[in-house]
């Protein structure tokens, strides 16, 4: 499944046919939550149940390997990375963040891990670790709001090989 701008978990549902059991994949990741935080604390029983909906059918429908992402951090400040067509948005991400959402969304991400058995990169405590080595998370948003920059991706891009293929000899 592709992931879709402004989408969210329980919204996705109308592309898992389509996206992804079309496909019978081997491998899925699944990543949703910067999106489905701004809903807040009304929005997280909704969030799970649809990343545990789509993790049952995956694993009773497929043979696919699967790979929970747990997703960083959204900006918590202005900052001048931001565009100027991102203006608007600003109010509301920083609302998110200094209450807390996307913190509490990533804890259950977390939870419902350890519950279904299921191996995740977290990104979200990666920034965490950078954050309190005193790094300015803002700095590492490509856009000032969401998205890592592109030395941050190819970070985690190494989690993933970790998880997916295990340690991983690169001397040769």
């Amino acid at each position: 499944m592709r992931g879709v701008e402004g989408d969210s978990a329980d919204e996705s549902r109308l592309r898992w046919d389509r996206d992804v059991f079309l496909y019978q994949p081997d491998l899925v990741t699944i990543g949703f939550g910067l999106n489905d935080a701004h809903a807040g604390p009304a929005g997280l029983e909704r969030f799970i149940r649809a990343i545990r909906d789509l993790v049952v059918r995956l694993r009773t429908e497929t043979n696919a390997d699967l790979l929970l992402f747990i997703p960083g951090m959204m900006m918590k400040r202005d900052n001048e990375r931001i565009h100027q067509a991102h203006r608007a948005a600003v109010p509301a991400f920083i609302q998110v963040a200094e209450a807390g959402y996307l913190a509490l969304y990533m804890d259950a991400l977390r939870k419902l891990a350890l519950e279904m058995d299921l191996p995740c990169v977290d990104s979200y405590r990666i920034w965490e670790k950078m954050e309190n080595d005193g790094i300015d998370i803002h700095t590492r948003l490509a856009n000032g709001i969401n998205h890592p920059d592109p030395a941050f991706h190819e970070e985690l891009a190494l989690h993933f090989e970790r998880i997916i293929f295990g340690a991983v000899d690169r001397s040769q």
